[in-house]
């Protein structure tokens, strides 16, 4: 959330904190690899497929839809001056929210399956957040 309300706040200093990203999924991937690791080879598949990776990633998607409307509706009304930038963030805090809400319902929570088909959740709006900032904030 901080990282987005640079996008509408210029001349705000971030720091590292927009370090913390790339940092928890790094930390999450090399979960995922020790946990294959460790796994036996004909569980690893399981680990990664789960039960619900073709549509893991896209219900995330929807449940995200909402607030990623909202958000680029309070970004509009906030004048950005960076207007992918904003978007993207808009989308990435929205995804993430959608993942968190998803958490409560998936069956499936095995460090494998969370790096790739929970980062991808978040990736999908981010992109389309990323995508309609310029169309959608300008003022």
């Amino acid at each position: 959330m901080v990282t987005a309300a640079s996008a509408v706040r210029p001349r705000l200093r971030l720091g590292l904190a927009p370090m913390g990203i790339p940092v928890a999924v790094i930390a999450m991937w090399v979960l995922a690899v020790v946990t294959l690791v460790a796994a036996s080879p004909q569980n690893r598949a399981l680990l990664i497929l789960g039960h619900t990776a073709a549509v893991c990633p896209f219900l995330i998607t929807l449940i995200a839809a909402p607030l990623l409307i909202a958000l680029l509706w309070v970004m509009r009304s906030l004048a950005p001056t960076r207007l992918r930038w904003a978007g993207a963030a808009s989308g990435f805090t929205a995804g993430s929210l959608g993942a968190l809400v998803y958490t409560l319902h998936c069956p499936e929570l095995a460090a494998p399956f969370l790096a790739i088909w929970y980062l991808l959740g978040m990736l999908i709006p981010t992109a389309i957040g990323a995508w309609l900032g310029p169309r959608l904030l300008r003022w």
